[in-house]
Order: C-alpha cells, then structure tokens, then sequence
C-alpha cells in the first residue's frame, strides 16, 4: 500500500506540474495572440500610410511635370519675346538711319 500511495502522489504531482506548465503555455500563447494583434494594426496602418504616400508621390509628380511644362512655355515665351524686341529694335534703328 506503500507503493500504490507514493505512486498516487507521484502521479498528482506529475499531473499538477503538469497543469502548471498547461497555464504557463496559455498565458504565453494569449500574450503571443494579444502581440499578433497589435501586430497587425500596426501592419495595416503602415500599408494606409504607404498609399496615402504613393499617392502623395503621384500628386506632387503630376505638379512637377505641370510646372515643367509651365516652364518650358514661359521659355518659349520669352525667347519669342526676345527675338521679337530684337526685330523691332532693328527694324527702330534701320527706320532712323534711313531718315536722317
């Protein structure tokens, strides 16, 4: 009866490490669920940010070429400009040595 009893007792304190080790594991795996979810928000607010930054990226790329253009118009502009100032001040000066 010796025996039977130390093996009982063996048993249950077999059994109730065993349930400690059992609690142990689901307080790990509710911790680990728990740093999934943050996990994942953060995830999600980070791929929200990268299209609200894609979309950022395309709106100051569609800005760049617009003033690009606007540029290389005023250029044009400006050249025309010139060449017609040039023209007219020629055109001025052969008018006064002509009439002199």
């Amino acid at each position: 009866m010796d025996d039977e009893q130390r093996s009982r007792h063996a048993q249950r304190d077999e059994l109730a490490a065993s349930e400690r080790r059992g609690a142990v594991l689901n307080g790990e795996v509710e911790e680990l669920r728990s740093q999934i979810d943050v996990l994942e928000k953060t995830r999600k607010m980070t791929e929200t940010e990268l299209h609200e930054i894609a979309e950022r990226v395309a709106e100051l790329t569609n800005a760049n070429s617009a003033l690009q253009a606007a540029k290389k118009k005023t250029e044009l502009d400006l050249q025309t400009l010139h060449v017609r100032t040039t023209q007219q001040f020629l055109a001025d000066r052969t008018w006064v040595v002509r009439s002199r």
